[in-house]
């Protein structure tokens, strides 16, 4: 019996060793390799178009909108339509517009041009008195003068009489004969031929006085200080 036990025990072992053995001789798994690219252009192909929507993107930021071509042909048809302006003829303006009048109220009128009156002219009163307004108007106050005392006032009406003595008067008070201007533009205020022409002779008058005591005042100061 012990025979038969060490002889189990001793094909046990061998059992296990040739099983080991067995195990042993088998050779280990392998991975599958890694399959190849199956379309190797497509990626590439996938690749160039990212990098050319990336140089365009970088493009567009780095330029103003618009293309230099485009740039270059609004420049050309800018200066086409600048050449084409410049050389078109443009209509003379308009003249301008004379400013409104007020209701009731002519124009005013250019005087015309001064007539030469002398005292040998045959002329009529009332052409000399149009000659002593031109005078008075352009400013040559002697002359004025001179054509409004060779006037015969008796021939005249009493309106026009007025007038030539008033303006007769301020020819006189622009020629500082103030003494000659007052006594005239008296005469109009008394007789009263036109009341128009009253007024203003009193207000002449009224004028002339007190330009004449503010003279004498500055006078009365000046002495005053000078003496001190």
């Amino acid at each position: 019996m012990r025979k038969l036990a060490i002889r189990s025990a001793a094909t046990g072992t061998i059992l296990a060793t040739l099983m080991g053995l067995s195990i042993a001789a088998d050779p280990p798994a392998v991975l599958p390799p890694p399959k190849p690219l199956d379309e190797p252009r497509k990626l590439r192909t996938e690749l160039e178009a990212l990098a050319a929507e990336r140089d365009a993107m970088a493009k567009d930021l780095a330029e103003p909108p618009g293309t230099a071509s485009e740039r270059a042909k609004l420049r050309a048809q800018l200066l086409e339509l600048v050449k084409r302006v410049g050389e078109k003829k443009m209509a003379p303006a308009a003249p301008p517009m004379p400013p409104p009048t007020r209701v009731g109220k002519e124009p005013p009128v250019a005087p015309p041009p001064v007539p030469k009156f002398t005292p040998d002219d045959s002329t009529k009163p009332v052409d000399a008195v149009r000659a002593g307004q031109n005078y008075f108007r352009s400013g040559d106050v002697d002359a004025a003068l001179r054509t409004f005392k060779l006037i015969d006032t008796n021939a005249l009406p009493k309106e026009d009489r007025a007038f030539v003595q008033y303006m007769t008067a301020c020819c006189l008070r622009k020629t500082n004969k103030l003494s000659e201007a007052a006594a005239i533009f008296r005469e109009v205020a008394d007789h009263k031929d036109d009341e128009f022409l009253a007024e203003y002779a009193v207000w002449q008058l009224s004028t002339m006085k007190s330009i004449q005591e503010l003279e004498t005042n500055l006078e009365q100061l000046r002495s005053r200080r000078k003496s001190k």
